[in-house]
């Protein structure tokens, strides 16, 4: 036949679509045509949306403008382009998604004119589970080495991440935990075949879990809001009155700037006081699993790891502490960061080993006042197993500028450039004859 479609076994054509198809290839200088897909009652089923207007199709809208089954070709207008088998639910690689929109876009990288028509439909049922994480990353890292393979930036990469993590918020709050895993999981995935090409990186899933749990968890304590203890007494005031304004109560020479600007900004956003310093808490909880997970890979074994990981998750203490909203989390982060780090300096990784100890800085810095000075520990150590190269310098310039906004702030109520109103009240006790 001189014209090409590609129907799903499971979708069917209204009547009269193919007479419509004929119609509208046969006029001049059009090569494909491409239509709305939808259920039999009207939602769309090609990933949430298509749009409902007339337009040509370009390589900013063919996301949302065709899949497999919504569109024809012209056979002439294919020539030599193919599916690129490396793509796709049968593939046999991590990148399974794409084919169609990899292949579209190079025809119209070839100067292909392809109409798209929204008043017109095409019939696919709505994809409602099971709500597999395996199945989100691969449909993930599939989109993600598309954008790659056609030259799409890292702002349109990092769009299509974050609308599945919006996704992911949408379905906790719902309380759907598979499709939390499933978007969170395509999030992570697109990255990662932007970034990589589909080859996944060990920290990964250990990644996309941890997100998971803190989601979940956050979502818990929006839900019953139980915090008490020091969120109740200290962090929630600070946290509302950042949300309304009042900078002067928001901060306090004792807190360092981390934890009063993460909970007051989810306060300003719409939460409470206290469930922004819970969820707070919980995301340094969630977070050190990861940093966790890798040290015990490197110590003992991958089982080993996950052990660690899923310990971390189920102790009560560690979970206390966070849904009480306490800062401590944010030390315990740094600190599995910063080991990790020494570790895979030993480990002859030192590339890897410093990206973990930039990492753990700004929470060395902007946490506590004791962390500071932990921070100062830590990078006498990295130094130490880095062996004093230029990693090391680069660090420390990194760490002294990270402490440059809690020197400022410190000085606006002290008239003391030191990094914590903690360390400002101990110099000024030792050689200003006072307390700050």
């Amino acid at each position: 036949g001189e014209i090409v479609g590609f129907p799903d076994d499971d979708s069917w054509y209204p009547p009269g679509l193919l007479a419509e198809v004929a119609k509208r290839l046969a006029a001049p200088g059009v090569d494909g045509v491409s239509f709305r897909v939808t259920d039999e009652a009207g939602v769309c089923s090609a990933g949430g949306w298509m749009s409902a207007g007339r337009m040509a199709m370009t390589r900013a809208n063919v996301w949302r403008t065709a899949v497999s089954c919504s569109f024809f070709l012209r056979r002439e207008a294919i020539g030599e382009v193919r599916f690129d088998e490396r793509l796709g639910a049968g593939s046999g690689t991590a990148m399974g998604s794409g084919e169609e929109t990899d292949f579209l876009l190079r025809l119209l990288e070839q100067g292909r004119r392809i109409d798209y028509d929204g008043t017109v439909t095409v019939f696919h049922p709505v994809f409602r589970g099971p709500w597999r994480a395996g199945r989100g990353w691969r449909y993930g890292v599939g989109h993600g080495w598309v954008l790659r393979r056609h030259g799409f930036g890292v702002a349109r990469c990092l769009w299509a991440v974050a609308l599945q993590g919006v996704r992911a918020a949408q379905a906790a709050v719902t309380l759907r935990w598979g499709r939390v895993a499933f978007h969170l999981a395509q999030a992570v995935g697109r990255l990662t075949g932007f970034v990589r090409g589909g080859r996944a990186p060990g920290w990964v899933w250990p990644m996309v879990w941890a997100v998971a749990a803190w989601v979940v968890a956050s979502a818990f304590a929006w839900a019953f809001n139980l915090s008490y203890g020091d969120a109740v007494n200290r962090y929630a005031l600070m946290a509302e009155a950042f949300a309304q304004g009042d900078w002067a109560f928001a901060f306090h020479p004792r807190f360092n700037l981390l934890f009063p600007l993460g909970a007051g900004t989810l306060a300003w956003l719409g939460f409470e006081g206290t469930v922004a310093c819970s969820i707070m808490g919980l995301l340094g909880w969630a977070l050190s699993a990861v940093p966790l997970f890798g040290i015990a890979q490197s110590v003992f074994n991958r089982q080993a790891a996950w052990c660690a990981f899923v310990l971390c998750f189920i102790s009560p203490i560690l979970f206390d502490a966070a849904y009480e909203g306490c800062r401590d989390t944010f030390r315990s982060l740094a600190v599995f960061l910063a080991v990790y780090a020494c570790l895979m300096c030993w480990d002859g990784r030192p590339r890897r080993a410093f990206l973990s100890f930039l990492l753990s800085l700004p929470f060395f810095a902007l946490t506590r006042g004791d962390t500071i000075l932990l921070g100062g520990v830590a990078w006498l150590l990295y130094a130490c197993f880095d062996r004093f190269r230029w990693r090391t310098w680069v660090s420390a310039a990194a760490y002294a500028v990270m402490l440059q906004p809690g020197c400022w702030l410190t000085w606006s109520w002290t008239g003391v450039w030191l990094p914590s109103g903690q360390i400002a009240g101990a110099f000024l006790r030792i050689f200003g004859g006072g307390a700050a």
